[in-house]
């Protein structure tokens, strides 16, 4: 497909991905200097497509000046190693993932393999998920002099100026830039015009806790914003802002409810999650454990369920409180 551009000096590369959603967009910024942001993954169609887009711009790596990457998820900065001319940054809690990925991607594997039991996942789906999260370790490379970029800071050079926008949520250091003169928004994942990003998974707190509160929030701080176009990680640009973070919260709001019926009697994480999700497999299966995980912490913030141990499970259950008791937030 070739490269296309949506606003003036912003040319959108759809670049292939193995995972279940539209192609990953890159996005090339051109002004005195020439910028991307995003990748693709490490894969060798991931790659001609992005070098194609970039030829076809008359573009080559070496002119890249800048790589943007809007939060570490390897099908966003697999590739960013190659432009090896290149500064590259990313938001300051995701960047040390870039800078060792490997050691990145063995501690997530470690994390995870010790979260799942928590949530009563069988032994039998245990070695499923290990091989995706290991196998993620081949799509993409360090970039050792990755450097953060902190909300605030003004991009220069790529056309008109960028402001860096802190969008935590799907990943602990998701952003975005932002260009104030027209009200372009570049979003990575974290506003998508058909699908809802599943709440990232802050593994490397203890104990663990869900971005699913700080996805809210970043949503509740763009609705504030004069956003005329977003251009967004997976599929088309969109214009309908305020709908559409309209429409999020409103999925969220039953999806909220739909998990607390799931806890109407105890249960586990899991459990729950293949009530809501029946059928799913192991790896849409995890990625549902954790948007139910990040609901039911919430419920549990807001009094509405209380979490004990059975064992080394974790076992949610109704915290029998009135409906009219005290809530510490909305659990939304």
């Amino acid at each position: 497909m070739p490269p296309t551009e949506e606003t003036t000096g912003v040319f959108r590369l759809p670049v292939f991905t193995p995972f279940d959603t539209d192609p990953t967009n890159a996005y090339v910024l051109i002004g005195r200097r020439v910028a991307l942001f995003d990748t693709g993954l490490k894969h060798p169609q991931a790659r001609d497509d992005l070098r194609r887009g970039l030829a076809e711009l008359g573009l080559e790596p070496r002119d890249v000046d800048a790589v943007f990457i809007s939060h570490a998820h390897v099908d966003h900065h697999g590739l960013a190693h190659e432009f090896s001319e290149a500064a590259v940054m990313a938001g300051p809690e995701d960047v040390s993932k870039l800078q060792d990925f490997p050691a990145h991607v063995e501690a997530f594997s470690g994390a995870v393999q010790r979260l799942l039991p928590r949530w009563g996942v069988p032994t039998s789906l245990l070695g499923a998920l290990e091989t995706w999260t290991t196998s993620m370790a081949t799509m993409g490379d360090s970039v050792s002099r990755a450097a953060a970029l902190p909300a605030g800071e003004v991009v220069t050079g790529f056309g008109d100026p960028w402001t860096v926008l802190a969008l935590p949520g799907h990943t602990e250091g998701g952003m975005g830039l932002y260009r104030e003169t027209d009200g372009v928004l570049l979003a990575g994942d974290h506003l998508l015009e058909r699908i809802t990003p599943n709440p990232g998974l802050y593994l490397f707190l203890d104990p663990v806790d869900s971005g699913l509160s700080d996805y809210m929030a970043s949503l509740d701080a763009l609705r504030a914003m004069d956003v005329s176009l977003v251009l967004p990680g997976h599929g088309r640009p969109f214009q309908a802002v305020a709908g559409r973070i309209g429409e999020i919260v409103e999925q969220f709001d039953l999806r909220v409810l739909a998990v607390r019926k799931a806890f109407e009697g105890t249960s586990t994480i899991f459990r729950a999650a293949m009530r809501l999700f029946p059928g799913v497999d192991p790896i849409n299966g995890f990625l549902a454990m954790g948007e139910v995980f990040g609901h039911a912490e919430r419920l549990v913030t807001a009094g509405v369920l209380r979490r004990s141990r059975e064992g080394e499970v974790d076992v949610y259950g109704p915290s029998g409180e009135s409906e009219e008791g005290p809530r510490q937030e909305d659990p939304r």
